[in-house]
């Protein structure tokens, strides 16, 4: 969850949420990079997990990123709902 927060963050910076995980899956031999795995795990149940190990942590490296909170609040959970890091067809595949 840290190394998503920190992405996120990144992202948030860069405006390019794409890049990045290309970077990511070379270097770590990855399927999916963590933006792609976020969608498909879905951003309500990353935020989820990091606002329980700050809350139970109190550290504030664990409080979910603004660009993550927005998102979530937004409705942007990922593939199931067609839209989180990116946009989804119906059949599941990225736009």
């Amino acid at each position: 969850a840290r190394v998503v927060g920190a992405a996120a963050g990144a992202a948030a910076v860069q405006r390019n949420p794409v890049r990045q995980p290309v970077g990511l899956r070379l270097a770590a031999g990855r399927r999916m990079g963590i933006f792609e795995t976020g969608d498909m795990v879905g951003l309500d149940v990353t935020y989820g997990a990091m606002k329980a190990m700050y809350e139970e942590t109190g550290e504030p490296r664990w409080y979910p990123p603004l660009l993550l909170r927005r998102k979530v609040k937004a409705g942007h959970l990922g593939r199931k709902t067609g839209k989180g890091w990116y946009e989804y067809n119906e059949d599941g595949s990225k736009k």
